[in-house]
């Protein structure tokens, strides 16, 4: 018997289903597995890596070969307990047209705070008060007038001398800072007289005494002399052996400033005396110094210069500080 024939547009119509229905099958396979492999690796229970595991993992991997430098860690603020440091000071700008004064002497050293009394021998209006200067006083237990005129040499008077040399040293000691009594506070009135003069040390407890002189003796004869006092009863008991130690100072002071000792009157520039109110009186160390002789030339050339006079009063504050120092 014969098969009906069946038509070929009829096989392969269904040629072609056969292979669109396997396609749909097998793409269908792929999708159900593409979805299981998403949610594994999102959260399988096997330990499958989450989201922020991959991080620290990319962090701990091993480096790039030639990886970025890394940059030098940022040092942690300093804290401090204490207070603020201070700024320099700001200074002004330097002048060169202001003048720079020199500082003057600090006081201190050995005679901070010494009490020093200075005698400017004699006074520059005596020759006219006569009658006041020969009265007669107690001079260390005995009876001398109050005071005299004083030498000369030339126009340039022994009153004069001794005033500007005393204004020299009361400067030069206050510099030093001590305290500086003086006798007469001018060269033209009369006095005081020589106990005064004395009673003016013992009555401030002064640590010294210094009496400023010129002397007045032939013109062959040059130099000074420092006289201290003798022992005089009742008067210079406690005063000779401190007194003849100051004039040494004083000696070797102004051998050490250029001066020469005297070549007629003492020994090696040094004299004592027994006979003088101012050193009778003091009842402090106390020395005289007679600081050249105004009737030798050479001797008042010396005595009328400004820079002698200097030098007198810085060797007479240097005895000061020694002694004082000394004890």
């Amino acid at each position: 018997m014969t098969r009906p024939r069946v038509p070929r547009r009829v096989v392969v119509a269904v040629a072609l289903a056969t292979v669109g229905l396997c396609i749909v099958v097998f793409g269908a396979v792929a999708v159900r597995g593409a979805m299981l492999d998403r949610s594994d690796t999102a959260s399988g229970p096997t330990g499958g890596l989450r989201r922020s595991d991959t991080s620290t993992s990319a962090a701990t991997s091993a480096p790039d070969v030639n990886p970025p430098p890394t940059p030098p860690p940022t040092p942690p603020p300093t804290t401090t307990t204490g207070p603020p440091p201070t700024p320099p000071p700001t200074l002004p700008p330097a002048s060169s047209s202001a003048p720079t004064a020199a500082p003057a002497p600090a006081p201190g050293g050995a005679l901070a705070g010494v009490v020093i009394v200075v005698d400017p021998g004699h006074n520059g209006a005596n020759g006219s008060h006569g009658s006041e200067i020969n009265r007669q006083v107690d001079a260390g237990g005995f009876r001398k007038a109050c005071n005299t005129t004083g030498t000369a040499g030339g126009d340039y008077s022994e009153a004069r001398f001794n005033w500007e040399t005393a204004q020299l040293l009361v400067a030069e000691l206050r510099a030093r800072g001590a305290t500086v009594i003086t006798t007469r506070d001018s060269n033209d009135g009369w006095g005081p007289c020589v106990d005064e003069r004395g009673l003016t040390a013992a009555r401030a407890h002064a640590a010294l005494l210094i009496s400023i002189h010129a002397d007045g003796s032939s013109a062959g004869n040059h130099g000074f002399h420092v006289i201290s006092p003798t022992r005089v009863s009742g008067y210079t008991e406690a005063t000779v052996e401190p007194s003849r130690r100051l004039a040494t100072h004083v000696r070797d002071a102004l051998v050490g400033a250029g001066f020469s000792p005297s070549n007629y009157i003492g020994s090696g520039g040094l004299d004592q005396r027994g006979d003088l109110g101012t050193l009778n009186r003091a009842g402090v160390p106390a020395v005289i110094v007679e600081c050249g002789n105004m009737r030798n030339a050479a001797d008042l050339a010396q005595l009328r210069s400004p820079d002698a006079q200097s030098r007198l009063a810085r060797a007479f504050a240097d005895a000061a500080a020694v002694f004082v120092d000394a004890g």
